[in-house]
């Protein structure tokens, strides 16, 4: 495995409960043991952390983006291979958490949750520039929250 392929890891923002069927707790059981995995979210999420697994969460609004770099930077995490987009639900606060798709890996892809049903992801997902990202929704024919994964072409 490359040093730079251990450095591309897994930001998600608003950590769910890590409950059998939660995204949280596919991702954690899932991942390599080296890829790291840092969760944000605004309640305490500790609980969370293993360090031998690189797992790490940070309660921190994913407004302060400085806190939450340099927080990434301390874990050796200078990419983001899946970012998952899950915290608040305005406009604003995805507008916001899509500012972390700066540091995506040149395969990298974003994932925003509640995309059928909450305003701001579904708003948001519709204004991607589809001429820089592919944007592919899953779950519109259920009565489902929605999914939407968008990554650079």
């Amino acid at each position: 495995v490359s040093k730079d392929y251990m450095t591309h890891g897994i930001l998600e923002i608003g950590v769910s409960r890590n409950a059998d069927g939660s995204f949280c707790h596919a991702m954690l059981v899932n991942k390599p043991d080296h890829i790291p995995y840092l969760g944000v979210d605004l309640d305490d999420k500790s609980y969370l952390n293993d360090l031998s697994k690189r797992i790490h969460t940070i309660r921190e609004n994913s407004y302060n983006q400085e806190s939450v770099r340099n927080y990434m930077k301390e874990i050796g995490m200078d990419k983001i291979s899946i970012l998952f987009i899950d915290g608040q639900h305005s406009v604003n606060t995805v507008i916001n958490d899509w500012l972390y798709s700066d540091l995506l890996s040149d395969n990298g892809i974003v994932i925003f949750h509640d995309t059928n049903f909450h305003t701001g992801p579904t708003i948001f997902v519709e204004s991607i520039d589809e001429n820089q990202y592919n944007v592919v929704k899953y779950f519109e024919e259920y009565n489902d929250y929605g999914l939407t994964i968008a990554y650079k072409k």
